[in-house]
């Protein structure tokens, strides 16, 4: 389809190049003096849009008139490519008493075109067209979109291209160039590949646009930099404290077969290994299997498992609902089959990730627990597959979690019929007994009717947390309640949050204080963070970040989800594949 496009606005081009303006009476010898032949007089300008001949504006104003006459008279001369670049065509009418003289124009503003950012052409005889090149501010002018610059505020517009591994950048203001040199060179990071290695190039086209063209991206690397620190030639700042995600530049190599896979990074942002599967990922749950049947398991060890800060194991939920269980620490993938098949044809049988079994987050050789169609709790013998029926939810379920000793099995239920962001918890004894029932005890925000997946997690044999983010209630927007079922109370926590050290060395890279919205902070594992000042966050606008207060060093993972760590040097992130999304399902806190 871009082809085919590209290969139209090429046809338009030549097609009225070929044709003859009305009344064209311009002297060959202005024609041939590379000089723009303004027509005298000018009482209006009709602009058109290409395809429909739709009037997008009509511009009678003298001195709007007086200033696009200026800039034609202005233009250099250009030349007409094969191929011709293709942009927004426009067909212009310019009328005086007497005349009207049509051109057309090509914007080229969005593409990465790095030579002109536009171009006029000029019918002319026995097929041979002329062309000028038009700036950015000339074709804001034309279209209007200059006439509120005086009142609005200092704005950049960003656009991308994965096929040319190019940015481009407008601004409503002239740029100081010196500016835009020196912030690409501060905040710009690369995942993927070493900084030192990645070779860009900065084109000015004109004063109100550049391209930078990565050369050597590799397939799987991403780029990030802002440009809240440019200035406009007048000295006034390009930096949106409200919309900051304005100023981000994101752009990711990546080949069309590229699918979802782990990796492990460690703190010298070396890859130690990474693990792709032939269907992609889709939703990641820390599990915590338990290797012997009859090993005892007391609350010491729970708190000591989960304290550790690292991860266990890890279930992968895949696109075709199969599932891989993978051993942090080695990288070793197993198939786990949770042996069901239910019928998934039923509202709410498939939550919004297209899973229709979730896992519960314990297990033996033995015994495991699922919650299969969104609706029923089974127990399942893993070595013959036999599974029984425990429990019918009379709504869909939000999540699922074991206790340490196996005998209990808590699940979270839409509090209401319409699937809300509220969850009731209901917790079942081995037979599928409802011993404990708590209403609307987990928040999340989110509209109406998605079923979305609900992490929760026992921390011991009497307690459970579950999520509580974005409330309204709380002072914190993202945290957990935590909820002791023989006290029968709850307790509300906020999330791990940065230390002030760490936030101002992110910071720097993500639009200055409040600018990135923070998902997760994970710090080391080992209870070696206040020495080592390390830290895993991710963000909901860039993704994964290692930050190390110690070496004040910020190292970017890409636009990747936040897994956990490994161990106390290696964190694990998650890097969809290309248009695809992966979610964490673990809980923190």
């Amino acid at each position: 389809m871009r082809t085919i496009s590209r290969l139209l606005g090429i046809c338009f081009v030549f097609v009225l190049l070929l044709s003859a303006c009305q009344n064209d009476n311009t002297p060959p010898a202005v024609l041939d003096s590379g000089v723009f032949p303004v027509m005298e007089d000018i009482k209006s300008i009709t602009i058109h849009d290409w395809g429909t001949d739709t009037v997008i504006r009509t511009i009678t104003d003298q001195h709007e008139l007086d200033t696009l006459a200026q800039g034609l008279q202005r233009a250099p001369a250009s030349s007409i490519d094969d191929p011709e670049p293709s942009g927004q065509l426009f067909k212009i009418a310019l009328s005086n008493d007497s005349d009207t003289a049509i051109y057309q124009v090509n914007d080229l503003r969005l593409t990465t075109d790095h030579i002109v950012s536009g171009k006029i052409y000029l019918p002319g005889t026995e097929g041979q067209g002329k062309a000028w090149k038009v700036t950015t501010q000339w074709i804001r002018q034309l279209l209007g979109q200059e006439e509120q610059t005086q009142t609005a505020e200092p704005l950049l517009y960003t656009t991308f291209s994965d096929i040319t591994n190019s940015v481009v950048v407008q601004a409503n203001r002239d740029m100081d160039k010196d500016s835009v040199t020196k912030t690409l060179e501060r905040t710009l990071v690369v995942a993927g590949m070493p900084l030192e290695e990645l070779d860009y190039t900065l084109y000015w086209v004109d004063d109100q646009r550049f391209v930078v063209e990565f050369a050597n991206m590799k397939d799987d690397t991403s780029i990030h930099f802002r440009l809240d620190d440019i200035m406009s030639k007048s000295g006034e700042p390009f930096a949106n404290k409200e919309h900051t995600f304005r100023n981000q530049v994101l752009l990711s190599s990546r080949n069309n077969n590229a699918v979802s896979r782990l990796k492990w990074i460690s703190q010298d942002n070396e890859l130690i290994r990474s693990q792709s599967w032939d269907f992609s990922a889709v939703l990641i749950q820390p599990v915590f299997p338990i290797d012997k049947v009859n090993e005892p398991v007391t609350d010491e060890k729970t708190h000591a498992e989960l304290d550790a800060g690292s991860l266990e194991k890890l279930f992968v939920y895949h696109t075709n609902n199969t599932l891989t269980l993978i051993d942090p620490a080695s990288g070793e993938s197993t198939k786990f089959d949770p042996h069901l098949s239910s019928e998934k044809t039923k509202p709410f049988a498939n939550n919004d990730y297209g899973i229709g079994t979730l896992m519960g987050d314990r297990f033996n050789e033995q015994i495991s627990y699922a919650a299969d169609a969104n609706q029923f709790i089974y127990r399942v013998e893993r070595k013959n597959g036999h599974h029984e029926l425990l429990y019918t939810a009379p709504r869909p379920i939000y999540g699922i979690a074991v206790s340490p000793d196996l005998n209990h099995v808590a699940v979270l239920i839409a509090s209401d019929e319409f699937v809300g962001p509220e969850a009731d918890l209901i917790v079942l004894d081995s037979a599928g007994k409802e011993i404990y029932v708590q209403e609307k005890a987990a928040y999340i925000s989110h509209s109406d009717g998605f079923l979305f997946v609900y992490p929760m997690q026992w921390k011991n044999n009497d307690t459970i947390v579950v999520p509580w983010i974005a409330h309204g209630a709380e002072s914190f927007s993202r945290g957990t309640a935590t909820i002791h079922l023989k006290e029968h109370t709850t307790t509300k926590q906020a999330n791990p949050e940065l230390p002030e050290e760490a936030s101002q060395l992110l910071e720097a890279y993500t639009g200055g204080p409040g600018a990135a919205t923070l998902l997760r902070v994970l710090p080391q594992p080992g209870g070696e963070q206040e020495q080592n000042g390390s830290y895993a966050v991710q963000t909901s606008e860039s993704g994964s970040w290692l930050i190390n207060t110690a070496s004040n060093r910020v190292i970017w993972l890409g636009p990747t989800t936040l897994i956990g760590w490994a161990n106390q040097n290696e964190v694990i992130v998650a890097q969809p594949g290309k248009e695809e999304f992966i979610y964490n399902i673990g809980i923190d806190g």
